[in-house]
């Protein structure tokens, strides 16, 4: 939860510093790894 905080931050810094761009990447990013990391939960449940 604590990478997920700081990924949040980091978007919103990246928008108050108007780089829309970078926020996007960023956001981007947090979503692949958020997918990633509920699909390998499932996977363990599975097992």
């Amino acid at each position: 939860m604590d990478e997920s905080d700081d990924e949040h931050h980091r978007v919103l810094n990246l928008i108050q510093a108007k780089d829309g761009d970078g926020a996007e990447r960023v956001m981007r990013e947090h979503v692949r790894m958020s997918h990633q990391a509920l699909m390998a939960g499932m996977d363990e449940r599975r097992a």
